[in-house]
């Protein structure tokens, strides 16, 4: 971001002043020297937004927005500091300061190009209302959008005719050729004519954030399989197809408690806004990505993507949910809407209606809702062990993807929620009470151990300092105790609890209900009675020591003699075979002969 000297600021300051910003978005009533009126930047029926004008700042009392003229258009338009700089510098009629060497040469091209834009904008607006643009009305009109809207949108039409040129229109204006090649509008052929790009077409100006007109998408009149249905201007200085939005501009206009809809086409956009939708964009031809949702959270924390119902809607679906992933920040997200099979924005409000469309949107589902379906695509709902095996693969990739820890944790919880409700409906029914048996031998095959462990540490959350590490090599468990555990160790890590029930109750606010009754069950107090919270910590540390060594560090500890005693035998090096000694003397030192925990593998000290 360039430094802008505070002189130059400061002449911004004297020449703009904020309210003459402010009335062209509210209306503003004087009351002694400071002017009142309705907040630009939240809905509300009395009037709380102030206006300084001798120290020319706002500030709103039913908001708390505040600030100076840079502030204010930041905020109005969405833009950073310094596009708001040069918004302002314009309006103040000054010439950006020399940032580095050819940046005020740069700044005078680009203006010279966005007034060459506007020049083609006008020509193929009067090509669209003349003779020559009858079958471009007549095309809108078959797709039934109304006049008004060919005006709101500025459209327009290039014909094909030679005494009708957009290039000599331009050039006689005083651009030249190499303007109009860098506008985008024409190309150079190999023998060094120009040609025009978009001819005819109807045409659809592309509008940046600040109103501009920076390109152009053109659509073919008459199916031909030689050419594109659709093109748009190519990328240059002053159009980046990625971070354009058709209908931007104009929906930056409607009110902020509208829904912000993201559509596939420009004729949706225009549909949804003749249908009442005031909100509504899209990409350029292409499907939405990370950068143009971040570019509408600065209109609405959570926009609405509409994707059609079919299979080919679902896999948009699922592209843009793995590009938005590392991009979620706190407050904002995405919600989906999913059109019926065969329908996009434009026929389904035509068809339907607003009302049903207005339905659709309502029950716009959120996105983890989405990644839990596209998780279960084509799942039968008494899926196998190694297909639900593969359902927890990808949802551990999916959770991966999400950079922000606060976020991900929070995902994890839900998913496993919703995992914990998937198992209990579809698998067979199980007995409610635990069997009678010992803690011994079978329980390695179950997450009983695991459970003894996490209750114990409920219980007793002063012995965490002590067990902490231990807990943090235990291997992979059941999703819904992995949760169970993670939320453990995030509360543990943050807060000391000296009442056992202060613990419980924020992990009933994280973990469903049932798992704390699961891993609080009765049975497992019954064999495990160190776990009561009326023992002491010192006993409760002793069992959770002798549980973990038993059934966790044990088995490890057996593999590990497996593994060592393979590498012998295909390489029998004596680093192999020191090694394979010093387990087995952790073996015998563990002493695990002890028939109440026997594995029932004598071989691995053979």
């Amino acid at each position: 971001m360039p430094i802008f000297p505070p002189e130059f600021l400061e002449q911004i300051r004297a020449r703009v002043a904020v309210l003459d910003l402010a009335r062209d978005k509210t209306r503003l009533v004087r009351r002694g020297k400071n002017w009142f009126g309705c907040c630009p930047f939240h809905h509300e029926k009395t009037p709380s937004f102030k206006i300084d004008a001798e120290r020319n700042s706002y500030y709103c009392f039913g908001c708390g927005a505040h600030g100076d003229l840079f502030a204010f258009v930041m905020e109005s338009e969405k833009i950073d500091f310094s596009a708001a700089v040069e918004l302002l510098a314009d309006k103040a009629g000054l010439a950006l300061p020399h940032l580095e060497p050819g940046a005020a040469q740069d700044f005078m091209r680009k203006k010279r190009l966005l007034k060459l834009l506007e020049e083609a904008t006008a020509w193929f607006q009067q090509n669209f209302v003349s003779v020559a643009g009858d079958g471009a009305r007549a095309y809108l009109t078959h797709r039934g959008i109304d006049p008004k809207m060919w005006e709101k949108f500025s459209l327009g039409f290039s014909p094909t005719h030679p005494r009708v040129s957009l290039a000599a229109y331009l050039m006689e204006k005083g651009y030249k050729e190499q303007e109009l090649i860098e506008s985008g509008l024409c190309l150079e052929s190999r023998r060094g004519t120009l040609f025009e790009r978009f001819q005819s077409r109807l045409i659809f100006p592309i509008v940046d954030g600040h109103g501009h007109t920076v390109g152009f998408g053109g659509r073919i009149l008459e199916d031909k399989k030689t050419e594109a249905k659709y093109i748009n201007s190519p990328e240059s200085k002053i159009f980046d197809k990625s971070a354009l939005l058709y209908g931007y501009s104009l929906a930056r206009q409607g009110a902020q408690q509208d829904p912000l809809l993201i559509v596939e086409g420009y004729l949706d956009v225009i549909a949804l806004h003749q249908a009442g939708f005031k909100r509504v964009v899209a990409p350029l031809g292409t499907a939405a990505n990370a950068n143009q949702v971040q570019a509408c959270w600065r209109l609405c924390t959570e926009p609405i993507v509409m994707f059609d119902g079919d299979s080919a809607g679902q896999k948009a679906a699922l592209r843009l949910l793995k590009r938005l992933l590392s991009v979620l920040q706190p407050g904002y997200s995405v919600r989906f809407a999913f059109l019926p099979t065969g329908e996009d924005p434009d026929s389904f409000v035509r068809t339907k209606g607003r009302t049903a469309l207005q339905t659709l949107i309502q029950n716009a589902l959120p996105l983890v809702d989405v990644v839990w379906r596209q998780l279960f695509e084509g799942v039968p709902e008494n899926a196998p062990p190694e297909q639900r095996a593969l359902i927890m693969t990808h949802m551990k990739e999916i959770l991966a993807e999400i950079t922000h820890a606060d976020i991900r944790q929070f995902y994890k919880e839900a998913l496993y929620k919703k995992w914990e409700s998937y198992r209990v409906s579809s698998a067979p029914s199980r007995p409610s009470r635990l069997p009678h048996k010992a803690l011994a031998v079978e329980a390695v095959e179950n997450d009983l151990p695991t459970r003894v462990l996490l209750a114990t540490l409920i219980n007793h959350p002063a012995l965490f300092s002590e067990v902490e590490t231990l807990l943090s090599r235990m291997p992979p468990q059941d999703p819904v105790l992995e949760c169970l555990k993670d939320a453990l160790f995030d509360l543990l890590n943050k807060h000391s609890f000296e009442e056992v029930k202060n613990l419980v109750q924020e992990l009933e606010l994280r973990v469903p209900k049932s798992t704390l009754q699961y891993v609080l069950h009765k049975e497992i107090l019954h064999r495990a009675p160190f776990v009561h919270a009326d023992v002491s910590v010192k006993e409760a540390v002793v069992g959770f020591r002798d549980v973990w060594k038993r059934f966790f560090e044990v088995p490890s500890l057996g593999r590990d003699i497996q593994h060592a005693k393979h590498l012998l035998e295909t390489s029998f090096e004596n680093v192999h075979w020191k090694r394979l000694q010093e387990l087995r003397a952790l073996w015998e030192q563990e002493k695990i002969g002890n028939s109440d925990i026997h594995d029932g593998n004598d071989s691995s000290t053979d």
